[in-house]
């Protein structure tokens, strides 16, 4: 089985070689691990295929194995989140087999993509998950003194690992803290030290400003003049989307909106494309749309209304939902804002996204099943 080998797939390929060479050989660890924008974890995690075999398709198969790997964490987390929180539909019949089977059902269609093909996403969002699951467990339970203060460190090791397999989990990190603090009532009153304790957690993270600053001087998680020089487009501070295509052959072009259009629009846009389109495939082999994309007033007009509309979800769901679907929604609908206001549009960033939407719109429809039921009982028989 041969993974593609083209996008950013070829560069991760690169990169485990390279690695697995340095780690195996008498090369530099120190060079061979290093890439300007791909932080050092990953670089390890994709040279594990290359160090168990030589043969390329059994490697593959290595990665494969991996990626189903980390697909399972992906969905043992969040199922575990959910069925760890005893309001969510409290009292219905089965209700772990309705919340697992729907974990699995909203993440398969999201992550399928991302099981045959060399990417920091699926192994970063593992890890974010577990963060996740234990932030959830953390804010829904009744935790003092170390053992709260242990969970929140915990809580910021797994961010950490999450970050050196992609860097943009920073900021992901942050946000989950940020909500943790928030929203559970074990941290009130001693949230400096909750926040010290993520912090420690998180102090593995300087692994990566290491290794950027002995290669380059700077104090980051990236190479900010190699990231300036390779990847910078013409107005690509307004790029809706990036599609990457191989037929006739390998390209690359950042979608714009023809005519003019503000940085807000711009963002709407992001938003619009990354939370509610949908394409079965990272890489395409054609592209769905040109490098022009042109929109008419009712087509702008729905993603105004879907974006807000779903901010507006979002936003009711952390003030009215269970504990675990508050912590789940706030740290998807920032983190899903974040990426649109920091950068292009790949469907792939906002899988957890589309994914917390899907479920928390289908938990939402099942619980208010009863309640309409009782209430139809309980209503005085029509003459």
């Amino acid at each position: 089985m041969n993974f593609p080998s083209f996008g950013d797939a070829d560069t991760y390929a690169e990169l485990g070689r390279s690695c697995a060479d340095a780690i195996a050989g008498p090369g530099s660890v120190f060079e061979g691990c290093y890439n300007p924008v791909r932080p050092v974890g990953i670089a390890v995690l994709m040279a594990i295929p290359y160090l168990t075999t030589d043969d390329p398709v059994d490697a593959a198969y290595v990665a494969l194995a991996l990626n189903m790997a980390f697909f399972a964490v992906v969905v043992a987390c969040l199922a575990g989140a959910l069925i760890g929180d005893r309001t969510l539909l409290e009292g219905r019949r089965r209700r772990e087999v309705l919340l697992g089977c729907g974990a699995f059902a909203v993440l398969l269609p999201n992550l399928v993509a991302h099981i045959p093909i060399r990417l920091g996403d699926l192994p970063s969002l593992a890890a974010f998950m577990g963060a996740l699951l234990v932030g959830i467990r953390t804010a829904g339970g009744s935790w003092t003194g170390r053992a709260l203060l242990r969970r929140y460190a915990i809580c910021g090791a797994l961010c950490a690992l999450a970050v050196l397999l992609k860097v943009t989990y920073f900021a992901y990190g942050l946000v989950l803290l940020a909500s943790l603090l928030a929203l559970d009532a074990n941290a009130r009153g001693t949230r400096r030290r909750c926040a010290a304790a993520f912090a420690l957690g998180m102090a593995p993270v300087a692994l990566q400003l290491l290794s950027v600053f002995l290669h380059t001087g700077q104090l980051g998680l990236y190479d900010r003049d190699f990231m300036r020089m390779y990847f910078s487009y013409p107005r690509r501070e307004y790029g809706i989307e990036s599609v990457i295509f191989t037929m006739p052959g390998h390209s690359v072009y950042l979608t714009q909106v023809a005519g003019g259009i503000s940085r807000v629009e711009v963002l709407v846009l992001r938003l619009f494309r990354g939370l509610f389109g949908f394409e079965w495939a990272v890489y395409l082999g054609e592209p769905s749309r040109g490098p022009l994309w042109t929109l008419g007033a009712l087509e702008r007009l729905r993603a105004w209304v879907l974006v807000l509309a779903y901010f507006a979800f979002s936003g009711w769901v952390v003030r009215k939902g269970p504990q675990s679907l508050r912590i789940i929604n706030l740290n998807a609908a920032v983190g899903a804002l974040a990426t649109a206001a920091l950068m292009h549009t790949e469907l792939r960033y906002y899988a957890l996204a589309r994914s917390v939407l899907w479920l928390t719109a289908g938990i939402t429809m099942v619980a208010a099943r009863p309640r309409r039921a009782a209430a139809s009982r309980s209503a005085p028989p029509t003459p």
